[in-house]
């Protein structure tokens, strides 16, 4: 927070009022729950911040879903100020409800061969002890001759440090690997969280998108990759044009496109 004006600490207090909004769906309809705090005007001509911290309510009361914290200062205007117009501000987050979520190596990482470590956590922090399968391959199908499978217990972090192969002839590979609970509990789907990173000798770390599987994950306009070459094709580009030339008859409109040939001919 910034405050480039003068403020008199001896009689005022700085209300900070935070609402937070809940996913009415995944939160059986969840009333917004509002909050204010009163503190110390920012430090003049400089910049300060105030840090809240508070707990999610327990169980079984439901907050999963993208939740919205709106955060007002000085709501009701009892402090001067040039401009009332830039009090507020909003910051989405998501609490994920269901499921595992891949944590490392982040997607499409550029990994060195002897530091692959592939780490995943189940969404419920809180959870019991649960059973974890992972996979590893070089294609998103995880079906080739040099996939990998382990199990691994855990409460709250699987983590798995593959060996992986030396493919000849390849100086860089993209790995996939994905990862679910081995035996899901009533309500919980049998889905695969699935990522994937590049590995290559002697990198410090990075990011590439380099195998037709990954651009999967893009959403792709005028461009598509071909499966399972990797090749790059682009939808023709067509623009109207308007030749107007001496001697000729009317202006006409000419669709031109990546076959249109042009020749000079004076006069036409």
């Amino acid at each position: 927070m910034k405050n480039t004006g003068k403020v008199n600490f001896r009689s005022e207090k700085l209300d900070i009022t935070i609402v937070r909004s809940f996913d009415k769906v995944l939160s059986d309809n969840r009333a917004d729950e509002t909050e204010t705090f009163s503190v110390n005007p920012p430090v003049a001509v400089g910049d300060t911040t105030y840090t809240f911290i508070r707990d999610n309510p327990l169980a079984p009361a439901k907050v999963f879903g993208n939740n919205t914290f709106t955060v007002i200062l000085d709501g009701q205007n009892k402090i001067a100020e040039l401009s009332e117009t830039n009090n507020q501000a909003k910051y989405d987050f998501v609490f994920l409800q269901e499921g595992v979520t891949l944590l490392n190596p982040p997607e499409f990482a550029l990994v060195a061969p002897t530091n692959v470590r592939l780490v995943g956590q189940t969404n419920d922090p809180a959870g019991p002890v649960r059973g974890f399968e992972l996979e590893l391959d070089t294609v998103p199908t995880f079906n080739s001759a040099v996939i990998q499978r382990t199990k691994i217990n855990a409460a709250l972090l699987a983590d798995w440090r593959p060996k992986l192969p030396t493919l000849a002839g390849r100086d860089s590979v993209v790995w996939y690997w994905r990862m679910r609970f081995e035996t899901p509990a009533d309500g919980e789907a049998n889905e695969w969280s699935t990522s994937s990173f590049r590995v290559v000798p002697g990198t410090t770390g990075g990011w590439s998108q380099s195998h037709h599987g990954q651009f999967k994950r893009d959403e792709l306009t005028g461009l598509n990759v071909a499966t399972p070459s990797g090749k790059w094709s682009f939808d023709p580009i067509t623009q109207a044009l308007t030749l107007q030339t001496k001697g000729g008859a009317t202006a006409r409109l000419l669709p031109i496109s990546q076959a249109t040939a042009f020749s000079s001919v004076p006069g036409r």
